[in-house]
Formats: structure tokens, C-alpha cells, sequence
């Protein structure tokens, strides 16, 4: 079932929850929509909450602009969408940092990847 919320509904949401996770969205939005959720995360939840961010595997700009993809600061562009904001681990850490502490990072790998490097930022508010 989904409900519909207007925008004024985040604004009411302060120190309300005990955890947050976040799968694959900050990374690929553009970096200032990525602060902006990071923000609110911290907004929305009680002190000492656990917050969860997974992210994709880090790529260098450089070398996808080799390859033929458009490339705006970080981020990444593919048929003119985007597709990734690539920061590194600790460009990200640098960004969690303003707002959570106890930063852990572990790196997995979904079904019939070969290498961990997916990206899973473990932090508490």
C-alpha cells in the first residue's frame, strides 16, 4: 500500500526514528540532492541511531572519460543520464562525518561478482 505525503511531511520528522538504510541512492543522485538526504537522514533520527549507506563500487572519472562517457566533476553520465556520483571512500567519510560517528566501511560483492567493492557505511548518529 502507498501513501501520499507532501514535501512538508520531512520538515515534521525530527529525532523520530531509531535507524536508517539506504541502498544504492546516494550515488547515483547528483551530489548536492546526495548532501541533501544525508542531511535529512541525520535530521530524522534519535541519537545513537544506526545508519546504514550502500553504495556502489568506486570508478575513476578519469578513466570513464577514456572510455568514451560524459564526465561533470564526479559525476558520471551514460546516454545523458546519470549513472553514478563517484566519490572516493574517503570523500564519502568526509561528507558522514559532518553529521555521524563511529564510521565502520566493509566491502561486499552481489551474486556473480568476483571481487568485494561494493561499499557499506556503518555509522551511528
Amino acid at each position: 500500500k502507498s501513501i501520499l505525503i507532501d514535501s512538508s511531511w520531512l520538515k515534521n520528522q525530527e529525532e523520530t526514528y531509531d535507524g536508517f538504510f539506504s541502498s544504492n541512492v546516494i550515488d547515483v543522485v547528483p551530489l548536492e540532492m546526495a548532501k541533501e538526504i544525508i542531511k535529512d537522514a541525520a535530521k530524522v533520527l534519535k541519537k545513537g541511531a544506526i545508519v546504514i549507506f550502500s553504495l556502489n563500487y568506486y570508478i575513476d572519472p578519469k578513466l570513464m572519460a577514456e572510455r568514451g562517457y560524459s564526465i561533470s566533476g564526479p559525476h558520471i553520465y551514460i546516454n545523458d543520464v546519470l549513472r553514478l556520483t563517484a566519490l572516493t571512500d574517503d570523500e564519502w567519510t568526509n561528507l558522514f562525518k559532518e553529521y555521524f560517528c563511529d564510521i565502520k566501511l566493509s566491502y561486499f560483492a552481489w551474486a556473480g561478482e568476483d571481487k568485494e567493492r561494493r561499499r557499506l557505511f556503518i555509522m551511528k548518529k
